[in-house]
């Protein structure tokens, strides 16, 4: 068994907002909409890949 390297959390929040997104279904605007009331620089353009 190989050890998992820990993942990179500014990489691992698209992937897991996307998640959460299909997850929600067609209420994902609403999780968007907490997500940058709660987490106010997800809202700045700073994206990991820049």
């Amino acid at each position: 068994m190989r050890t998992r390297t820990p993942a990179d959390p500014p990489r691992a929040v698209p992937g897991a907002l996307f998640a959460a997104a299909v997850a929600h279904g067609t209420g994902h605007q609403v999780l968007f909409a907490e997500a940058r009331r709660r987490f106010p620089d997800l809202d700045r353009d700073t994206s990991p890949w820049a």
